[in-house]
């Protein structure tokens, strides 16, 4: 069985809301638009670790706090 890494949507949504942010904003902080969040937040999308760097970067947090292991 091999596992996937994929963003934790909750974990994102958590974080940003925390922050005060809209996905609007989050999104262009870190160079990707307001659908494509929403279906990272929603669980939606498998996404490259660019993308979780940058939001981690913009939340400010780890990385690793990010993504969740889902068996494939």
């Amino acid at each position: 069985m091999h596992t996937l890494v994929r963003p934790d949507g909750n974990a994102i949504r958590a974080a940003r809301q925390h922050l005060g942010l809209k996905q609007t904003e989050l999104a262009s902080m870190v160079g990707t638009n307001q659908p494509y969040l929403s279906l990272i937040e929603n669980g939606k999308t498998v996404n490259r670790d660019a993308i979780i760097s940058r939001l981690a970067a913009a939340l400010g947090l780890d990385p690793g706090e990010l993504i969740r292991e889902t068996a494939a």
